[in-house]
């Protein structure tokens, strides 16, 4: 079997499984960000009266955080099922020699195909209240799709790889998530951290990528090209201490699963 038949039965069977004996079935990849948007936005907008601010004075708080949180579930989503990937298909490691470096990509896939469904209805909502917010800068989305990738991927591949022999990570990783979560402008805007405390945040590589998300949809713009080669970097480094990482450790993986 190659390698990208096998990487389309895995990513198949991962979608089959997720919604099998599901009613709602695929509307699960709707509604999970959308109760998330709306818990956001009744506590940030409604309770605490939270300003995006002049950058985005005549944006909706709605779509704002929306734009934010799209990124962030992708990212959240197959980075916290990749930690596990290696557990949980053990026993097709154990029976087939094969590259398994593929089981965060299927993960990433699968997370992705949820994102791009989510992110067309996006899109179709804000053309709906926003027509000129839609136009051809657009296209310019791989942009920051391919650094997201390369990060999640990445870190995916380390977490999946320590997982094995360090189970604690899986409980970790959680934690880690839910951390950065908050230590990353989605549901605030940068402007309502104090100045002393806003560079540590601009260093942290997923504030590009949910910046540019915000300024590809509201502004028809590129986030600032310093701040987008940084990210890139930073996940074109830890993408390849992943594969690296990964390529070392799962030659033992057989002798401990």
């Amino acid at each position: 079997m190659g390698i990208l038949q096998l990487f389309k039965d895995l990513l198949k069977n991962d979608i089959k499984n997720r919604y099998t004996g599901s009613i709602l079935g695929l509307a699960w990849s709707i509604i999970h960000p959308l109760s998330s948007l709306l818990i956001y936005y009744f506590v940030f907008s409604v309770i605490l009266k939270m300003k995006i601010g002049n950058e985005y004075a005549d944006v909706s708080f709605t779509f704002w955080l929306m734009a934010g949180i799209l990124p962030w579930f992708l990212f959240s989503e197959a980075l916290s099922r990749s930690t596990n990937i290696v557990l949980d298909n053990s026993s097709i490691i154990k029976k087939m020699v094969f590259p398994a470096q593929i089981l965060p990509f299927v993960m990433f896939s699968s997370a992705l195909i949820n994102h791009l469904i989510t992110v067309i209805l996006f899109i179709i909502g804000l053309y709906t209240f926003n027509p000129s917010a839609v136009n051809m800068n657009l296209l310019l989305f791989p942009v920051y799709l391919v650094p997201l990738f390369l990060l999640t991927t990445g870190l995916s591949m380390i977490t999946a790889s320590l997982n094995v022999f360090l189970r604690d990570i899986g409980q970790f990783i959680g934690i880690l998530i839910n951390v950065w979560f908050y230590m990353t402008p989605i549901i605030y805007p940068i402007s309502a951290v104090p100045e002393e405390f806003r560079e540590v945040l601009v260093w942290n590589p997923m504030y590009s990528i949910i910046e540019g998300y915000r300024m590809l949809f509201f502004k028809a713009e590129l986030v600032d090209i310093n701040s987008l080669l940084y990210t890139s970097l930073i996940s074109v480094i830890l993408f390849a201490l992943g594969y690296a990482l990964f390529s070392k450790l799962k030659k033992s993986f057989a002798d401990v699963l």
